[in-house]
């Protein structure tokens, strides 16, 4: 991403017998952090499996980071038109760098983007988020 390069199989590219798609994310915060939730349906005309892929960008970071970061991913397996919603778990620790001055993981003020889809090059759906300044020990 970073040099431009459109790769021939981008990272998480797959084949099946069917075809999925991806039409509405939403994030909750919770307790732990968020929760990402993913509307997929089979669209094909028979059973299949598909990866969906969840990325994380910080939109203002004050570091060089990379424009996305996989997060989380979750494995699903549906019918010939069957719908279902894929949940992600993210931690502070999902959002934050490592600071090497201060030896300590921090999440930055500010929006983060998370985009959902089948590879680092086929993302469907995004929201955004704001998460607050936090400093993470462990």
């Amino acid at each position: 991403d970073a040099k431009g390069i459109t790769p021939m199989f981008p990272f998480g590219h797959g084949l099946g017998y069917t075809s999925f798609d991806i039409s509405k994310i939403e994030a909750s915060e919770t307790s732990g952090g968020i929760t990402v939730d993913v509307t997929l349906k089979n669209t094909g005309t028979r059973k299949g499996s598909t990866v969906v892929q969840l990325y994380v960008s910080d939109t203002e970071a004050s570091v060089s980071r990379p424009e996305k970061e996989l997060k989380g991913f979750q494995k699903i397996s549906l019918a010939a038109g069957e719908e279902a919603t894929v949940s992600i778990d993210l931690n502070p620790r999902d959002f934050a760098f490592f600071d090497v001055d201060a030896g300590v993981w921090r999440v930055e003020a500010g929006e983060f983007t998370l985009s959902a889809g089948f590879s680092a090059a086929d993302l469907k759906v995004s929201t955004v988020v704001t998460c607050k300044a936090e400093e993470i020990s462990k």
